[in-house]
């Protein structure tokens, strides 16, 4: 599984695949591989966070937007 690295540590995350979504989906995960949060890149429009109410570490969101985007970009070519 993929890994997002900050200063606070290491991160595990996934693409979403079983969702209906037009786009891409990078969800992060608690060390228990529960949904910590979602980064959601749809392909016309703005990139979306969802933290479902929980406070994030701003240097773990900004890696994983850019985690985001960069397959974003990918998914376009």
């Amino acid at each position: 599984m993929a890994r997002l690295s900050t200063t606070s540590g290491e991160y595990k995350y996934q693409y979403a695949s079983e969702v209906d979504f037009d786009g891409i989906r990078l969800e992060v995960l608690t060390a228990d591989d529960d949904v910590m949060f979602d980064v959601s890149g749809p392909v016309i429009g703005e990139m979306t966070v969802n933290t479902f109410g929980v406070e994030i570490s701003a240097a773990l969101l900004a890696t994983a937007i850019m985690a985001a985007r960069e397959r974003g970009a990918a998914s376009r070519k």
